[in-house]
């Protein structure tokens, strides 16, 4: 099963699990798994707001229906950044 987890509330677990005697032990394999939990990538996928797609023209969305109004903290699954070229 997969979830959606806070990286930092992650390594603030850990370091509760292990505890202030047991981290002076432990100090290198902390380094390790904070790295690890670090590194790891989001599990979030980007949120592209309507304000920055490129199918929004500030007031509708042209990639449903051009009559669908959307505020610009709206979001959809078929969102495409914007480039300002």
């Amino acid at each position: 099963m997969r979830d959606l987890i806070s990286r930092q509330d992650a390594i603030d677990a850990i370091n509760a699990y292990l505890g202030l005697s047991a981290v002076s032990r432990t100090i290198q394999n902390m380094t390790s798994i904070q790295e690890i939990l670090e590194n790891l990538p989001s599990a979030e996928s980007e949120i592209i707001r309507c304000r920055d797609c490129k199918h929004h023209d500030g007031i509708r969305c042209f990639r449903w229906n051009s009559t669908i109004i959307t505020g610009f903290d709206d979001f959809c699954s078929n969102a495409e950044r914007r480039t300002d070229e």
